[in-house]
């Protein structure tokens, strides 16, 4: 559903401008905070449905469009709640005195599990910068001068199984001095790797997730294609490992957090 991804960028750029404002999606507009909640469930469930197919017909090349019952059921639970989360988010966005929580009940239940079998150990992860992660670039290069910084927002999911990723986000480039030379969004193109480093019960994990991404910049009239991103957790991380993002010339990150979730599995 590409109206699940349009609806994320406008998102992130909601999301944006609140840090930019100094507030958070708790003291937005209702309209804006629902806007955010509508929109990053359908886009989970989204990501879960498409990464759960991508898993079968990687471990089954030979059968790619078709899934077992259970499989199918599945997926389809949760393709269907991300259609009734999206009709909340664009009624969001279109009407400012829309408020989520009075027109359903929050927190949601969750989409029913498939029945009828055991579905495939195949994993999906899910991650989420939980606040802007920020770097700094030490070097020229196409994209950025010495001292520029970047703060970066997002979420997304991926199968290391299928190669599969589904990941969007925004992000603010600064200029040495502070003043914002860029201001866009961004979305994966390509899972280049992952290393896990573990998880725990509740299947939070640290690990490295690497990825092509493209910039889009507004602001600037300007899309660039190719650009090799990070994110790292710092759950069970070996010593000298550093949290956060890096992202074309900014290699040096200096704050955030990256959550990484195993999904659940039945």
């Amino acid at each position: 559903m590409s109206g699940i991804y349009q609806e994320l960028g406008r998102a992130e750029q909601d999301r944006a401008h609140l840090v930019a404002q100094g507030r958070d999606p708790w003291s937005a507009p209702a309209a804006v905070g629902g806007h955010q909640v509508a929109t990053w469930n359908a886009f989970v469930l989204q990501s879960l449905g498409a990464g759960l197919l991508d898993a079968d017909y990687a471990a089954e090349p030979g059968t790619v469009g078709y899934v077992p019952q259970v499989t199918f059921d599945q997926a389809w639970s949760w393709f269907a709640a991300a259609a009734g989360w999206l009709s909340q988010a664009q009624q969001a966005r279109a009407n400012p005195d829309y408020d989520l929580a009075a027109a359903l009940a929050i927190p949601a239940a969750l989409p029913a599990w498939g029945r009828g079998g055991t579905l495939p150990v195949r994993p999906v992860f899910t991650f989420t910068l939980l606040t802007p992660n920020t770097a700094t670039a030490p070097q020229a290069g196409p994209m950025a001068s010495p001292g520029d910084w970047i703060a970066v927002t997002g979420h997304g999911s991926f199968s290391p199984a299928s190669g599969a990723v589904h990941a969007t986000g925004a992000f603010v480039h600064h200029n040495a001095d502070g003043t914002v030379h860029c201001r866009g969004t961004w979305t994966a193109t390509a899972l280049t790797g992952w290393t896990d480093f573990s998880g725990d019960r509740e299947g939070r994990h640290g690990g490295i997730i690497s990825m092509l991404v493209t910039h889009r910049c507004p602001t600037m009239g300007e899309v660039h294609t190719g650009i090799p991103m990070t994110l790292t957790s710092m759950r069970n991380a070996p010593p000298g490992t550093v949290e956060g993002v890096a992202v074309g010339e900014f290699t040096v990150p200096t704050g955030g957090r990256v959550l990484i979730r195993g999904c659940p599995r039945r």
